[in-house]
C-alpha cells in the first residue's frame, strides 16, 4: 500500500482520481501505473448538467528520457 501512495503523490493525483496499481516491469525496465477514476457522474463544463460516465480506455505513455512526462487526458 505504501507504493501506491508514493506515485499518488509523485503524481499530484487528488479525488477522484487515484493510483490502482502500480507494477515494476524489470524486462521492459520500467513502471506501469494505473491510474483510475472513481466518479460515475460527471458535471458537463458547457450546461452543468450531471450525466452518468461511460466507458473507459487505457492508454500508454512511454518516457524515453528520465524526467517529467505530461499527458492530456480528456
Amino acid at each position: 500500500m505504501q507504493d501506491i501512495q508514493l506515485y499518488q503523490q509523485l503524481l499530484g493525483l487528488t479525488g477522484p482520481w487515484e493510483v490502482g496499481r502500480a507494477t515494476l516491469q524489470r524486462k521492459a525496465q520500467g513502471i506501469e501505473v494505473e491510474v483510475r477514476c472513481l466518479e460515475t457522474v460527471w458535471g458537463c463544463p458547457t450546461c452543468g448538467q450531471q450525466r452518468q460516465g461511460h466507458g473507459q480506455e487505457e492508454r500508454r505513455v512511454q518516457c524515453l528520457e528520465p524526467g517529467t512526462q505530461q499527458v492530456a487526458v480528456p
